[in-house]
């Protein structure tokens, strides 16, 4: 074939580059045209990566499992001919390959089998293999849980490929892998593709509407249901809602189904989407001020769900009676002169809406507490009079009783009484707000204090004439400080030397909470009088005082620690004793450790046999606080039994304790046999044992734990380390709580930790006994 070539100038023979399907110029090489494909049968029109619209090669997908991600051959069984022999000799060759390859095999096979479990698409599939790949070639995962690397390759593939399923759901075929030991996964994988690729993993954004087909479709609900299901989740992300899409999700279903005739109880929808009850009733609180914008008004309105009224009822009322469907302005109406009555079913607000505006109360109580508010509204302030009896709630309220009721409100002597109290009630309550009656004017300054998690709570404090607020910390301020320190650019300044090779706090918790950490700190400034800490200046003075200069002059007081210092042995003798200070009786000064990591922190399966392993080598004496409804996921209500080695407590019978339900933590370190804690240095945890003279073995999770942690072992040096912020990702094995436990409870290192500790633990309980903690307190000011 000949065609021109502009390089050469001149007619030239072409050639055809197979491998890059172009036409080249076979004198000078140039490309004459690109991407020449032979449209035959065995063109296809796809190509590997999602989105692509160039198909540049021919065949089906790569194929990881082949060295060139090509076609292969396969040579068929044997039929019965006399090529028998050598026929099966060639498969068995073709077949050979090394264990990687064989485990390979075996893992895409795995994957395969969620994946129809789930009835997702192959391209879900190939995409899950080919990540699953590329972490093997990186012969990084060997020793982790192999069934959460699968399904973890399984859950970013869905989300790759913008076919999201939830965590809980990819754990359902996850051959017994938790929803942690997934998220672990998923986190490690993602960092070594990452490395791989030197750039950040797309993940793909996660939309409630993802999930909401086939949600609805478990609930079985009618198209119609599912299609305002479907319009009211995308209307929600008009609105700030801060919660989780799978959570909206849930929470948009169950209200859908309110509205519809086939209602759904709360545990069927968390049933169908894997939603906690309470995470949907605390979504639906969140949805519910938005509902008259989410909600399609052709769905709210629909003629299925309209109220049946008597026929012809609005035209005979006419001109006399409104019928109002859709909301309305209820505290204007009852403000309205013309307003003189109001049937109510007594919700509290409702009640103190119409008290306020002078309006007296026809009750007709449904649940919850609107039986006792009627109760005082007709019998107490005697304001209304009652239409439906609590006593008599099964029977019906027929018409004669609304009649009469209604006549009596509005129209007789007894009814106008109850106008005139009203209308004085209102009077007082209006007078009461004007002159500061209702907010303690009768104390010079009213304190209020509030969590740091809730300073939304408290925004129209300020507003109030003789009140204050004032932020409780439940973190340490050394945690404060340090994160202030890296917002501020990690300045050089005394007392941040120990900050040098700090821990990142990027995976101490969620975007979204860190999101709402920082809404909540933005609100600081306008509301807050001053800041508290469980803390003592014994523990961490420098670090109060670098905070206190950092709050723009606000005051700063700490006023820990909360725990009790001084434990009282009247229960020593007494049945209700717990069995474990029992056993601590008759063991040494100083020689059991105990083991307890909280209660909104869990381990893997993984992790509990490191831990056993290494408690029993260490052949320390210990007590172990391993819940028989430790979770899973501590979030998300899943329960499971904690697995320990066959034979494990009968091995460690004497030496060891398990306990599997709640244990006295400060009694248990208040004793002085406990010479150790392996905790993950909650700020409580921390407390408490530093109040106790215990050094602590840390194991820190997430939040506040890594920078609890540094506290404890690089500033005060009353405890060692087993997991370090940098590593988070690895395990701790076996041998790594092994020389942690022998270290602090059997070495002359641990002998001076828990000497300091001890030391300080008796500072710390003398400042609050002289009153020097509270120096800077003045009560005065609050009196």
């Amino acid at each position: 074939m000949d065609a021109y070539c502009s390089d050469c100038r001149k007619s030239t023979e072409v050639v055809f580059d197979h491998s890059a399907g172009d036409m080249v110029c076979s004198e000078c090489g140039l490309v004459l045209e690109s991407h020449s494909i032979d449209e035959t049968s065995e063109w296809r029109t796809f190509a590997n990566e999602s989105g692509d619209n160039d198909p540049v090669r021919v065949g089906g997908p790569n194929n990881p499992l082949l060295s060139d991600g090509g076609l292969s051959t396969v040579i068929s069984k044997p039929n019965g001919t006399t090529s028998d022999f050598l026929t099966s000799s060639l498969g068995r060759w073709q077949n050979r390959g090394s264990n990687a390859d064989r485990s390979l095999i075996l893992a895409f096979k795995a994957i395969g089998v969620m994946s129809d479990r789930l009835g997702l698409v192959a391209t879900i599939k190939d995409r899950a293999n080919e990540i699953y790949k590329k972490v093997e070639d990186q012969k990084s995962s060997r020793g982790r849980n192999q069934d959460a690397i699968l399904a973890a390759c399984l859950y970013i593939a869905c989300r790759q490929e913008d076919k999201p399923r939830t965590v809980k759901e990819i754990c359902s075929v996850a051959n017994g892998a938790t929803k942690k030991e997934i998220g672990r996964a998923k986190e490690y994988i993602v960092k070594q593709l990452e490395l791989e690729l030197g750039q950040s993993v797309e993940m793909g954004t996660i939309h409630a509407g993802d999930f909401m087909r086939r949600f609805c479709s478990n609930l079985g609900m009618t198209n119609q249901a599912v299609k305002a299901a479907q319009e009211a989740v995308k209307k929600s992300e008009e609105f700030d809602i801060r919660r989780s899409p799978i959570s909206i999700a849930a929470a948009v279903i169950y209200i859908v189904t309110q509205l519809s005739d086939e209602k759904k109880p709360v545990k069927d929808v968390s049933l169908a989407t894997g939603v906690a009850e309470g995470t949907i009733r605390n979504s639906f609180k969140d949805l519910y001020p938005h509902l008259s914008k989410i909600i399609p008004n052709w769905y709210a309105q629909g003629e299925e769900r309209r109220a049946q009224l008597p026929e012809g009822y609005e035209e005979r009322i006419k001109g006399r009676g409104i019928i109002e469907r859709d909301w309305a302005p209820q505290l204007e109406i009852l403000a309205h002169p013309s307003t003189g009555g109001f049937m109510s079913h007594c919700g509290w607000n409702s009640c103190m809406e119409s008290i306020s505006m002078g309006v007296p109360i026809a009750a007709w109580p449904m649940h919850s507490d609107q039986p006792r508010n009627s109760q005082l509204v007709s019998k107490v302030l005697k304001t209304g009079l009652t239409v439906r009896h609590w006593e008599h709630r099964d029977e019906l309220v027929a018409s004669e009783i609304v009649e009469n009721a209604v006549r009596t409100l509005m129209a007789s002597p007894e009814g106008d009484e109850m106008r005139k109290r009203a209308s004085e009630l209102s009077i007082a309550v209006k007078q009461s707000v004007m002159d500061g009656e209702g907010y303690g004017a009768n104390h010079r300054r009213v304190i209020v204090i509030y969590d740091s998690m809730m300073s939304w709570v408290v925004e129209d404090v300020p507003a109030i004439p003789n009140a204050e607020c004032y932020r409780f910390n439940s973190i340490s301020a050394f945690h404060t400080f340090s994160c202030i320190w890296e917002s501020r650019g990690k300045p050089l300044q005394a007392g941040t030397e120990i900050f040098k090779d700090i821990s990142s706090n990027e995976k101490c918790a969620t975007p979204e909470l860190w999101e709402l950490w920082s809404k909540q700190n933005s609100l600081e400034g306008k509301i807050s009088s001053g800041e508290l800490y469980n803390s003592s200046r014994v523990i961490e003075g420098l670090y109060l005082d670098l905070v206190a200069k950092e709050i723009n002059g606000l005051s700063l007081w700490d006023i820990g620690p909360f725990n009790p210092l001084l434990l009282t042995e009247q229960n020593k003798d007494s049945n209700i004793r717990n069995k474990t200070l029992d056993w601590l009786d008759k063991q040494e000064p100083d020689s059991v450790i105990y083991v307890s990591f909280g209660t909104s922190t869990s381990l893997s399966n993984e992790e509990i046999e490191q831990l056993a392993i290494g408690l029993e080598k260490s052949l320390q004496k210990f007590i172990w606080v391993l819940r028989d409804a430790d979770k899973g996921d501590v979030f998300a209500g899943e329960e499971r039994r904690a697995r320990l080695p066959e034979g494990y407590e009968e091995r460690t019978k004497g030496r060891g304790i398990i306990v599997r339900d709640w244990a006295p933590q400060l009694e248990i370190l208040a004793h002085p046999s406990t010479g150790g804690f392996m905790s993950h240095c909650g700020w409580n945890s921390c407390m408490e044992s530093i109040s106790m003279g215990v050094p602590i073995a840390a194991w820190p999770m997430h939040s506040d734990q890594p920078r609890n942690s540094q506290l404890v072992t690089k500033f005060l040096k009353i405890g060692l380390n087993l997991r370090y912020g940098a590593r988070q990702d690895e395990l701790v094995t076996s041998e790594i709580v092994e020389n942690a436990v022998r270290t602090l409870m059997a070495s002359p290192e641990g002998g001076e930790m828990r000497k300091r500790a001890s030391e300080l633990s008796v500072a710390v309980k003398q400042s609050v006994m002289d009153g020097e903690d509270n120096k800077g307190f003045d009560c005065d000011n609050f009196k």
